[in-house]
């Protein structure tokens, strides 16, 4: 139980700091694509963000946890919906929430468990990330 815990609040602190650094280096090489001149690209870099992220996230999550990856990572975007409405909540648009949530849960869960999967993969083939085949 507590590893499970640790699984996922480690997944969240992992998505939100990997996140955050990979939004302030393509703050840093794509400074153009933040201003209003093109919102498609900017969609586009936050959702290829956040599935980066994600998928780290997931694979975190699943290293401390290996025993139900899958469930873990689920637990992760379980988490983040709870924040989110919990914040939310203190929002001046509750239908902004709404939009995040229905963002978080179809765009974070494929990434999680993808993260898991890798991680479940590579542990069933006795082989640590960055070891040679």
């Amino acid at each position: 139980m507590t590893r499970s815990a640790a699984a996922v609040l480690t997944g969240v602190a992992v998505l939100g700091a990997v996140g955050l650094a990979a939004l302030s280096l393509a703050r840093l090489v794509l400074p153009g694509a933040f201003g209003g001149d093109n919102p498609t690209a900017l969609v586009l870099l936050v959702v290829v963000i956040g599935l980066l992220a994600e998928t780290v996230a997931g694979y975190a999550t699943a290293r401390i946890a290996p025993s139900h990856p899958y469930y873990h990572a689920v637990g992760v975007a379980a988490m983040l919906s709870v924040i989110v409405l919990v914040f939310g909540t203190m929002s001046a648009e509750p239908f902004s929430v709404a939009i995040s949530q229905a963002g978080i849960n179809l765009l974070q869960i494929p990434g999680l468990l993808l993260g898991a999967f890798v991680a479940k993969r590579l542990l069933s083939e006795g082989q640590a990330p960055g070891e040679a085949a």
